[in-house]
């Protein structure tokens, strides 16, 4: 519960830090528009900043009116893009996760890719998978929602596999491993983002270690084989280039 209150708390910690941009814009009586900031406005005159960081002074009696507008990122509709995160994952007890995700994003708000992972959760797994992605608006801040299915590939430490063998397994045995879940970015330029995230993850594989005989020491052709299966909440926290 601990880590869902802390990933609620950066979440708007970043939502102060990351506020919507926005743009003063001028409207003249003689039609013109001129877009900019603000800085002063004594004595009837005002001042603005054009976005060329020119510094323009005018009467107030020429305006028509004043309004605000929002500022958007520069997104692109199309394009390759990498995804880095890493977090914590917990059920009975608490692990570690780290995600690579090399894919392709379309019409604006549509990813889709590969990646590659570390799951460190009582018996370490490598995770290879697919990714989907959707962004639920173009907006420098927004939603979004991820889904993932691939193999789970056992790499247990010394310490995780001799908890249930005497030896090294022989054999590792990949499984199904699937997560999903529901985000929180913040956008600067072209796609690329800081993002919070809480979902689930399932990873399900086994290892094998040969049944030797007791005198010999050589295989007899059986197995001890040992099922693992782990059913997680997943905080992650990472960055799109």
């Amino acid at each position: 519960m601990k880590y869902i209150l802390l990933l609620c708390a950066g979440l708007l910690a970043m939502q102060g830090l990351t506020a919507q941009r926005k743009l003063d814009v001028l409207y003249f009586k003689n039609g013109s528009v001129i877009r900019g900031h603000i800085f002063s406005t004594e004595n009837g005159v005002l001042k603005i900043e054009n976005r060329v960081k020119d510094t323009l002074v005018f009467n107030r009696a020429e305006m028509d009116s004043v309004k605000q507008e929002k500022v958007y990122p520069k997104i692109a509709p199309n394009g390759f893009y990498n995804i880095d995160e890493a977090g914590l994952q917990f059920s009975d007890k608490k692990g570690s996760v780290w995600r690579c995700i090399a894919g392709y994003r379309f019409a604006y708000q549509y990813q889709i890719g590969v990646g590659i992972g570390l799951d460190d959760y009582q018996a370490r797994s490598v995770p290879v998978f697919g990714d989907l992605r959707y962004d639920f608006s173009k907006e420098e801040r927004t939603f979004f929602s991820y889904a993932g299915a691939g193999k789970a590939i056992p790499w247990l430490t010394r310490k995780q596999w001799s908890l249930q063998n005497s030896r090294e397994p022989d054999q590792n045995v990949a499984g199904t491993y699937i997560h999903a879940g529901l985000g929180y970015k913040f956008r600067w330029r072209y796609n690329s983002s800081f993002h919070l995230s809480a979902g689930y993850a399932h990873a399900a594989f086994k290892t094998k270690t040969a049944v030797l005989d007791w005198q010999t020491q050589r295989p007899l052709g059986t197995f001890t084989t040992t099922d693992y299966t782990f059913n997680r909440v997943t905080v992650m926290m990472g960055i799109t280039l």
